[in-house]
């Protein structure tokens, strides 16, 4: 009989043995294709996280779920010093936090269900994302992991990264991509209420019955952004005759910026939006802020849904 109480120890040492949930229960769902703690992934890995929420409370309802990231550290991808000892990764700063969902759900909810697809930081680092729900009576859960990032190359001068995106016909479903950082941001980023992300965002990946493009934010009888963003990024783009040796061939900000300086634009004679793409494209670009760039497309397919696969390289900024 003596086996019975180390039985139970063993027993209470699993997940919620002992739990008493407070007003509002919120849980990371675990399966081998979901992400529910921390791990470490490649750079732009995508993961998918699925949460499931509950009100415990008489007469409460589930109000607002957030969804927020920090990054440790910047996202930006820089450039080292040539003498390493004298780097400080104390030196470099941290992003601010970014809200990536800021949803207000329907009067009366008591239980919700939610999955969402995130991609991590290109740079090496780590991101916390976490994840709140919080009732009629301002009670709140939280959940959070973290996803860390290793490159072989952060001592490169020039940042690779590949993002693989799924934009979907509807305006809602058209994933943002900010250059700079690297992020494949959802659509719920693009929010009105999140003018901080329209600041980031360089491109939208746009899909039709015909083609798929990529367009700058300021393009509006191309793209039906919700509510119009004021001040949107005015990212310029030109296509090049460069295949993937060229692609990979510049290494420095100024050679980024001549391929951009000596290509003309579209033929439609627009630099706001790409004609429709085509596997082994390259395509050179100038964001807002002045940064230099190539992108390939190394893949596309349209079913049983649309898949775009993108290269990047930039060259790298000094802290």
């Amino acid at each position: 009989m003596r086996i019975w109480p180390f039985y139970l120890a063993l027993v209470c040492l699993l997940p919620g043995c002992g739990k008493t949930n407070g007003p509002v229960r919120l849980d990371l769902v675990g399966a081998s294709n979901l992400t529910s703690s921390d791990r470490t992934v490649g750079a732009a890995d995508t993961v998918a996280t699925r949460l499931f929420a509950e009100s415990s409370g008489a007469g409460q309802s589930l109000r607002r779920l957030t969804v927020t990231v920090a990054a440790t550290p910047t996202r930006r991808p820089f450039l080292y010093p040539a003498a390493l000892s004298a780097f400080k990764l104390a030196d470099v700063p941290a992003d601010t936090l970014q809200t990536l969902l800021d949803s207000t759900l329907a009067l009366g909810t008591r239980s919700l269900a939610f999955q969402t697809t995130l991609t991590a930081r290109a740079t090496a680092g780590t991101e916390r994302f976490e994840f709140r729900v919080t009732d009629s009576d301002g009670n709140t859960a939280t959940r959070a992991y973290r996803l860390t990032v290793r490159r072989p190359d952060s001592l490169a001068a020039v940042q690779t990264y590949t993002l693989l995106a799924r934009p979907g016909r509807r305006a809602a479903a058209r994933p943002y991509v900010a250059l700079r950082t690297g992020q494949l941001l959802p659509a719920s980023a693009g929010r009105p209420a999140l003018p901080q992300n329209h600041r980031l965002i360089d491109l939208v990946v746009v899909e039709t019955a015909a083609d798929v493009r990529l367009a700058a934010p300021n393009v509006p009888a191309l793209i039906a952004l919700p509510d119009r963003w004021p001040n949107p990024r005015a990212t310029r783009l030109h296509p090049t005759p460069f295949d993937n040796a060229g692609f990979g061939n510049p290494s420095t900000a100024a050679q980024f910026q001549s391929i951009f300086d000596t290509t003309a634009p579209y033929a439609t004679s627009v630099e706001s939006y790409t004609d429709a793409l085509a596997k082994g494209n390259v395509i050179a670009f100038k964001t807002a802020d002045g940064r230099y760039g190539l992108i390939q497309v190394d893949d596309i397919t349209r079913t049983p849904y649309t898949t775009l696969k993108l290269s990047v390289r930039m060259a790298k900024e000094v802290l």
